[in-house]
């Protein structure tokens, strides 16, 4: 009897493992996916600056009124993803906090 529950409970943790295995995987799929987008995002970001600088650069005006925006995106953008990335780190420890009770 007591070797069928402890056989039981063994079971069930590893059917608990199997499932924080799987949706640790989903987690990762999606990050993953998550990177791909932002990288898009930032390929079309940059497609549409340089038209502009090289337009720019070509025409009468100064160069420096379009070229420092390029960089400003870039570090918005990091601070941005660099903060959802924390935001996300938060959530998965604060859940991992309460699957302990």
């Amino acid at each position: 009897m007591e070797r069928e529950r402890e056989r039981a409970q063994e079971k069930k943790r590893q059917r608990d493992e199997r499932e924080r295995d799987r949706e640790r995987e989903r987690e990762r799929e999606r990050d993953i996916e998550r990177d791909r987008q932002t990288v898009e995002r930032e390929r079309e970001i940059e497609r549409e600056i340089r038209p502009e600088r090289e337009r720019d650069e070509t025409s009468s005006f100064s160069s420096s009124s379009i070229s420092p925006i390029s960089p400003l995106i870039s570090i918005y953008l990091a601070l941005y993803y660099a903060e959802r990335e924390r935001e996300r780190e938060r959530a998965r420890e604060i859940g991992l906090y309460l699957q302990m009770f």
